[in-house]
């Protein structure tokens, strides 16, 4: 038995994997406040940064790369702006993670199509732990206490005609 393929996915709004959106919709914006107090989404415009590797200097010292500065940075810039005075949360946390990516110019309108109908998928780089970690990361001390609370993470990369990233943290009872 086949199972059909789902379009890009949206955030989810309960405690289950959410129903897929129709064939390239994206929701690039999120409410002021969440429908509950121990669950928070938000979006993250433009395309989704993996978290790059620590590098070290010939003199020992390590460093975060530039780019995942940045990156972490904006992650963090834009949950407080959608959840300003966000205490973090104490307990176990789940996490969704929904990486949205244009596909490539180059492709011909019938692949663009198929990528935007959920039939291809973006299976290339990032890769979808390094887009997880550069969120978790990003949000430590804010969103939660230390991303060692998070006992269920769910990550979806999909193409859709608007590059983003859409994130959900929920406290589990």
């Amino acid at each position: 038995m086949t199972e059909a393929r789902p379009g890009p996915m949206p955030v989810p709004m309960s405690g289950t994997d959410p129903a897929p959106c129709t064939p390239g919709e994206v929701r690039v914006s999120c409410p002021p406040s969440s429908p509950s107090p121990r669950r928070v989404h938000f979006t993250v415009p433009g395309k989704p940064s993996p978290k790059a590797r620590a590098r070290t200097t010939k003199t020992g010292h390590t460093y975060t790369p530039k780019p995942t500065q940045l990156a972490e940075a904006r992650v963090l810039e834009c949950f407080l702006a959608a959840h300003p005075g966000w205490d973090p949360i104490v307990g176990p946390v789940r996490l969704y993670v929904h990486a949205f990516f244009e596909p490539p110019v180059s492709w011909s309108k019938k692949d663009k199509a198929a990528a935007l109908d959920g039939t291809t998928y973006p299976t290339g780089r990032p890769d979808w732990d390094n887009i997880a970690k550069l969120v978790t990361d990003a949000l430590n001390e804010v969103a939660y206490r230390d991303d060692s609370q998070i006992v269920e993470a769910h990550v979806h990369k999909v193409f859709s005609p608007t590059a983003a990233l859409m994130v959900t943290i929920e406290a589990i009872p």
